[in-house]
C-alpha cells in the first residue's frame, strides 16, 4: 500500500491561487455595476422584478446586495488568508486585500 508523502519543503514557493481568486472578486463587482448600467442590464431587471412592482425593487436591492457581499466577504477572506499563508511573490496577497477594500469604495462612490 502507498503511503502519503509529505512534500511541503521550507522555502517552497507556495501557490497563489487565493491571491488571484481575491484579485478576481472585485472585478466581478465592478463587472456586475457596469452590466447593470447598460440597457441590457435594465432590460434583464425589468424582465427578471418589474413584474412583482414595490416587492421587485425590496427583491432586486437583496439579491445584488448580497452578491455584492459575498464578493466582498470572499475577496478579503481569501486575501488575508494569502498574506497569513504568505503566498509570493509577496505584493501579490496585500494588492489583493488593497483592491478588495478600495473596489466596493469606488463602486459606492461611483453609485452614489
Amino acid at each position: 500500500m502507498l503511503e502519503p508523502v509529505d512534500v511541503s519543503v521550507e522555502g517552497h514557493r507556495k501557490r497563489t491561487m487565493r491571491s488571484v481568486i481575491a484579485l478576481c472578486c472585485p472585478v466581478l463587482l465592478v463587472g456586475m455595476i457596469f452590466f447593470l448600467e447598460t440597457p441590457q442590464g435594465r432590460a434583464f431587471n425589468e424582465q427578471l422584478f418589474a413584474r412583482y412592482y414595490t416587492l421587485g425593487a425590496l427583491l432586486m436591492l437583496g439579491f445584488y446586495g448580497a452578491i455584492g457581499l459575498c464578493l466582498v466577504v470572499v475577496g478579503l477572506t481569501l486575501g488575508v488568508i494569502a498574506c497569513v499563508r504568505r503566498e509570493t511573490p509577496f505584493w501579490l496577497p496585500c494588492l489583493a486585500v488593497v483592491v478588495n477594500v478600495l473596489a466596493p469604495l469606488a463602486v459606492l462612490r461611483y453609485a452614489g
